[in-house]
């Protein structure tokens, strides 16, 4: 799930650059990341089909982080889509730099352990496809 990854992250990076984890900041990106994929999944970074099951899943977990149930299909979602949504905020360039250095990181992270997270993604059965219509 999304919060495990970020955790894993997290750890890997306190043990490979202390200096990133120690001052704080990889707790805001960290805690930037799971709010920006809480506020913009439904909306931005599920597709068409899958929008049901997310329903199914808010009203099943109505009080749960949506960082806790989706994996690392859905946050890398995210890192495609997060750029534009960048140009919005009113973040200094210092700040900027900063938080993409961390998602490159990430993501180099992601790559180099790919093997670690697993992709629960199956084909959609017809019934699920019903729904939609």
């Amino acid at each position: 799930m999304v919060n495990d990854i970020l955790q894993q992250y997290a750890s890997h990076l306190s043990t490979t650059d202390p200096d990133k984890t120690s001052s704080g900041q990889m707790k805001e990106v960290c805690d930037g990341v799971r709010e920006y994929f809480d506020a913009m999944l439904g909306a931005q970074l599920l597709y068409k089909f899958e929008r049901p099951q997310y329903a199914d899943m808010l009203e099943a977990h109505p009080d749960t982080p949506m960082a806790e149930i989706y994996g690392v299909e859905h946050l890398l979602r995210l890192f495609v889509r997060i750029g534009p949504m960048l140009s919005f905020t009113a973040m200094e360039e210092d700040s900027m730099s900063l938080l993409l250095s961390h998602m490159h990181t990430f993501l180099k992270y992601v790559a180099a352990n790919q093997e670690m997270f697993t992709v629960e993604y199956d084909a959609a059965p017809q019934e699920y496809h019903r729904r939609m219509i």
